[in-house]
């Protein structure tokens, strides 16, 4: 995975915390979500950010869970929403150059 750092402030917001893990030699950046998660469309929301998350920075979801609301200020997901253009952009120039290899074999 590439450097994501330029995406701070400006397409997702600043990771909560984040650290180096030796055992998958890779940094971890970690988000406090506010949020009920409850429900359907909720769940679907969340799940199309990470998704998003995967295909624009080809990352990988280390873990999901609860924490308490002690001394966080949680972000609200919709400041997450910078990723939808981010990923478009990501599959239409993969698609494209698909397409521009197949061309070459016709």
């Amino acid at each position: 995975m590439g450097d994501i750092s330029h995406l701070f402030g400006n397409e997702i917001p600043y990771p909560q915390s984040h650290y180096f893990s030796n055992n998958h030699n890779k940094m971890v950046y970690c988000w406090y979500i506010d949020g009920f998660f409850g429900t359907k469309n909720n769940i679907k929301f969340l799940n199309d950010i990470i998704a998003r998350f995967k295909i624009t920075a080809e990352c990988q979801l280390h873990s999901f869970k609860s924490v308490p609301m002690e001394n966080i200020n949680p972000i609200n997901l919709k400041a997450f929403k910078g990723l939808k253009s981010l990923a478009r952009d990501k599959l239409k120039e993969k698609y494209q150059r698909v397409e521009t290899r197949a061309d070459d074999y016709v």
